[in-house]
């Protein structure tokens, strides 16, 4: 069978998006994004109209050399400024986002079957045992590499074994409906009885290799097939039934970049108020701004705000660093930079500043990303001029993507790891994905992190152009959980934290000692310091 398919025809390209219409999706709109929209999206895009009309009505009048009806010098400096130059350079910001970014260089056949079994087995699977027996080898010049066995790491995996290790399920067993379910979020949650096999080929190419559909790969994709098919009890059908509408196939770093226009003044404000905070830290807590060179000098370099503890203390204490994540960078986290500087006056306070998740349009980085090397390099010189050998590492949301890079290629650098609202587990299951880029707003927190983040430029291009999900994956077996706590929210609509949750249980995070389940709480709000989370951590790090 498996052979007949690889010669059949498939077709090379995605199919149209399903998507929802305007009817379907008015009927499911809650009351809070009716008044997110009228108090702060409309009003932005009414001033960016009123900017368009305003620079309209100003052309109109001077090509007829006529007095207008409204003149003010404000708007008269500023119109322009939004038309003409901001317009232009966002447009060409956004075309220069367009092309699919390249797969990293341990996206390869081998690599991803690998990976991919350990998916399926670990996927609340019988027999996980030998299938979770492995690490990522992080030797020098191993970047990413396939991981090998523990207790045999000079012999390569064998696949054949491994794929041994996968059950094949019947199609009402519970564990076959629950990964049938969680896979087709990436088809847009669409029913797995309008999926056929191309939408498997095409997603798959995607996932594992991080390619479009090709004849070249089709032998090594059906096989991965066959294992979906084995794990879901289900057989895919070779044509898509009859009155089924197409899919929504997310495949992130391929699919179009969108993104929304925002007006530039919003920008200098974003910008005024990244400096107000340097100011005051500095003021304050006599903070100091270290630049390293990156790991391309075209690129620029990075930038570390630190504070150094006036009294030295006889005891060599370990620095704080703090990773932030998505959002407005140092104006968003400056009160958590704060309120550690404050809980530990002797100790180093670190902080990275990523440019490209903070909407820092005018900086040379807005486009670039710190990367995984980076990360790890940046971190090791500053602990260097710190005279450290190691860090106590807290981690907000995406910043958990540069803490996982740092825990898989530099361990020796971590002390004790705190993961706040981490992105970082389960990513094979797409909830993140869809939810943040992919679904309809229809509340008002989703409505407002679509607008400021999901369609803002440079972030837009971060999630979309430099987001490898092999790459950002942690597994439990990575991290020291004697040194590990995890903030996980209830009520997090970015991803499916009940899921998480139940998946750290079973890989050996105990409630309430390196897990903690934070009822009620939704994304971000353990960073609201009077809600007692902040206390905690400070309390695992003392």
């Amino acid at each position: 069978m498996t052979t007949m398919r690889t010669r059949r025809r498939v077709s090379l390209s995605a199919p149209p998006a399903k998507l929802e219409t305007p009817k379907e999706v008015r009927k499911l709109r809650s009351w809070s994004y009716y008044i997110i929209f009228a108090i702060v999206i409309l009003p932005l895009q009414l001033f960016i109209m009123s900017s368009f009309l305003y620079t309209a009505q100003r052309l109109y009048h001077l090509y007829n050399n006529s007095v207008p009806y409204c003149r003010y010098l404000f708007m008269d400096i500023y119109a322009p400024l939004e038309q003409v130059i901001f317009y232009v350079y966002l447009t060409i910001l956004n075309k220069r986002i367009q092309p699919i970014s390249l797969p990293p260089p341990h996206f390869t056949p081998s690599f991803a079957k690998q990976l991919f079994i350990r998916i399926l087995g670990d996927f609340r699977a019988v027999n996980t045992r030998r299938v979770t027996e492995w690490s990522e080898d992080t030797s020098q010049g191993a970047y990413a590499a396939p991981a090998l066995r523990r207790e045999d790491r000079r012999s390569s995996w064998d696949v054949d074994m491994l794929e041994s290790q996968i059950p094949a399920l019947e199609y009402n067993d519970a564990k076959a409906r629950d990964f049938r379910e969680k896979v087709s979020t990436w088809f847009g949650h669409a029913e797995w009885h309008d999926l056929c096999h191309d939408d498997m080929l095409t997603w798959l190419s995607w996932s594992l290799l991080g390619l479009p559909l090709s004849e070249a790969n089709l032998p090594f994709l059906e096989s991965c097939v066959h294992l979906v098919e084995k794990r879901t009890g289900s057989c895919l059908p070779m044509k898509r039934p009859e009155g089924a509408q197409p899919p929504t196939i997310i495949r992130l770093t391929i699919d179009p970049v969108k993104t929304r226009a925002r007006p530039i003044l919003l920008y200098i404000i974003i910008h005024i108020a990244d400096m107000l905070t340097k100011f005051f830290l500095i003021w304050r807590y006599d903070c100091k701004i270290w630049i390293i060179e990156g790991e391309n000098p075209q690129s620029g370099p990075l930038e570390y705000i630190v504070r150094i503890p006036d009294k030295k203390s006889e005891d060599k204490v370990k620095p704080v660093t703090l990773m932030h994540g998505l959002g407005f960078g140092l104006p968003h986290y400056g009160q958590i930079f704060k309120f550690l500087a404050n809980k530990f006056p002797n100790r180093p306070i670190v902080m990275p500043l990523n440019r490209a998740t903070s909407m820092m349009i005018f900086t040379r980085r807005y486009l670039l990303p710190v990367t995984r090397q980076e990360a790890s390099q940046g971190l090791t010189e500053v602990l260097d001029r710190l005279n450290a050998s190691d860090t106590d590492i807290v981690s907000h949301s995406f910043g958990t993507i540069a803490h996982t890079h740092i825990l898989k290629d530099a361990p020796h650098l971590v002390n004790k790891s705190v993961f706040l609202d981490p992105v970082t587990f389960c990513l094979w299951e797409g909830d993140l994905c869809y939810r943040f880029l992919y679904k309809v707003p229809k509340t008002g927190i989703e409505l407002l992190m679509n607008y400021f983040i999901a369609t803002e430029t440079g972030l837009a291009n971060t999630l979309q152009r430099s987001f490898s999900w092999s790459c950002n994956l942690l597994w439990p077996q990575e991290m020291k959980i004697e040194s590990t706590k995890v903030f996980i929210g209830s009520e997090d609509f970015i991803y499916d934290s009940k899921r998480v949750h139940e998946y750290l249980l079973r890989h050996g995070l105990r409630d309430g000692v390196a897990l903690h389940y934070m009822d009620g709480f939704n994304h971000g709000e353990c960073l609201i310091t009077r809600n007692g989370v902040i206390d905690t951590v400070c309390e695992f790090l003392e």
